[in-house]
């Protein structure tokens, strides 16, 4: 049987979250505090951890990495319904594996939680129905990006990006690189990106073909840090239709494969 906590002090929210969790499989707690989190974290080998990151005695963040050191095995996803850090975004990329934001969309937090029970996948397998990616209340989910080292990376990277159902002009894209792995990479931009852009960044080192899986305030005024998870173009056919049409500045596709 899944062993299940809840931790938030807003009451609908633990009842909700409780009532889609709770099932003859699964055993769910509900708590208000960070002190009662910790109590029942260290009472039980509890398999999924969704956490607040404001509680009204601790800091959610704070009980995740304790979380993080006592408690290995545990699946930790953070909601917020406010803006968080560059550094804070750094630490949720560490400890936890995914971070959603209020107000939240129940069935996609049941189903982001329950492939993280099964295994690490892509936001990308995470979404059903016919819901854009886009619109998703999913902000970043750990995939085999964490069984990769990020290494840093600096240069300005160049590329367009494009909303998923085409309805925008693909849009000139300029950014700073951070870090990067075989899976992905996150750089700093001036272009405020959603969650589910499409990106072909023309003179990346690695694949070219990108989904935003997250975008937040750098903490610069008029800059956006964003994590990019990088798909081969023939899993994106739809995708990479529009793209291949975006201006290229005067360069021609070949010019810069994916």
């Amino acid at each position: 049987m899944e062993k299940i906590i809840i931790v938030d002090d807003e009451s609908l929210i633990r009842y909700s979250l409780t009532s889609v969790f709770r099932g003859p499989q699964a055993e769910v707690f509900s708590v208000d505090t960070g002190k009662a989190a910790l109590n029942a974290v260290r009472n039980h080998r509890l398999d999924l951890c969704i956490l607040d990151v404001h509680l009204p005695d601790m800091n959610g963040l704070d009980i995740m990495r304790t979380l993080r050191d006592i408690s290995p095995w545990t699946r930790i996803v953070i909601m917020t319904g406010s803006d968080i850090t560059d550094a804070e975004m750094i630490s949720i990329q560490k400890n936890a594996h995914c971070l959603i934001s209020k107000p939240f969309d129940l069935d996609e937090v049941r189903s982001a939680s329950d492939r993280l029970l099964c295994a690490h996948r892509t936001l990308g397998e995470v979404q059903g129905g016919e819901k854009s990616i886009a619109d998703s209340c999913i902000l970043w989910i750990a995939c085999s990006a964490r069984k990769h080292p990020r290494r840093p990376m600096t240069g300005t990277l160049t590329g367009h990006s494009i909303v998923p159902n085409g309805s925008a002009e693909p849009s000139r894209l300029t950014a700073d690189a951070l870090d990067i792995s075989e899976s992905g990479l996150c750089i700093v931009t001036a272009s405020e990106l959603k969650p589910g852009h499409l990106v072909r960044l023309h003179d990346a080192p690695v694949k070219g073909s990108g989904v935003v899986r997250w975008c937040l305030p750098s903490g610069v005024a008029g800059t956006y840090r964003a994590g990019i998870q990088f798909v081969a173009p023939e899993n994106l056919p739809a995708i990479a239709r529009p793209m291949d049409a975006a201006p290229s500045d005067g360069a021609t596709r070949d010019q810069h494969p994916a």
